[in-house]
């Protein structure tokens, strides 16, 4: 399986261009890419919320709105999977979600996010801002998948919930933006043994606020608790991984 980890910019509050980005990106991968991963919370940007329900219950976004079907179209029309993150609305409430699609554009998993770290301190026991409940394994061309968001593998107990669920592949989306340099050097490798914990294969994906960047824009394919393959931080990037 070919999976493309696109550490692609993105633009707080700026949806249109952030959509775009999404299919652009879906039309640019070689034709042979069965699966494309973004980062958490691309659509409307990592800060694109602002705390205040009132607002932030027309920045979100609900699982069947216009702005889903157009990529849902798009993976359609490219034969190609997707997962991406976004903030979602439903009723009452705002989480910080992952929607995987399949190439036929339908909804293979929708993830939300389990830990709390997403949010600023003021909305915590805010019932508008949630977190979900539980990881949950997915098939997706053969493979078993479980996808974790950010914080959720450095919350303690979260990656043997997960090992326990005896994934093929961890997808890791997250919104990190450290440092280029201290990524590069050091950062990456407690990423890699905090991964080791949840499972064997793990990709992370860490996409860059733009426009101009000086942090996040990695990737890493972790195998083991070791970098097998990735892209440094310091600018946008695409890393394609072939896993058997």
């Amino acid at each position: 399986m070919k999976i493309a980890l696109a550490a692609q910019p993105f633009r707080n509050g700026d949806v249109d261009y952030n959509l775009g980005v999404i299919l652009d990106t879906l039309g640019s991968v070689p034709a042979d890419t069965d699966l494309v991963l973004f980062g958490e919370a691309v659509l409307q940007g990592f800060d694109g919320l602002t705390w205040d329900w009132e607002r932030d219950r027309h920045i979100a976004v609900t699982r069947d709105a216009p702005v889903i079907q157009k990529i849902r179209e798009a993976a359609r029309r490219r034969r190609r999977a997707v997962s991406f993150g976004y903030y979602e609305t439903d009723g009452e409430a705002i989480w910080s979600s992952q929607l995987f699609l399949g190439a036929d554009g339908e909804v293979v998993d929708h993830y939300r996010r389990v830990s709390t770290g997403w949010k600023v301190p003021e909305v915590y026991g805010d019932p508008h801002y949630r977190e979900g409940e539980r990881f949950q394994a997915f098939t997706y061309g053969g493979r078993r998948f479980v996808t974790a968001l950010c914080g959720d593998l450095w919350e303690q107990g979260n990656p043997e919930k997960i090992r326990k669920l005896c994934p093929d592949i961890v997808l890791w989306p997250v919104f990190c933006n450290y440092p280029a340099g201290e990524w590069n050097t050091t950062v990456k490798l407690d990423y890699a043994r905090q991964a080791a914990l949840a499972g064997e294969t793990v990709l992370l994906v860490d996409p860059p606020e733009g426009p101009a960047v000086t942090a996040g824009g990695c990737a890493a394919w972790f195998h083991r608790g070791t970098i097998r393959q990735e892209t440094p931080a310091g600018e946008p990037s695409i890393l394609t991984v072939d896993i058997e």
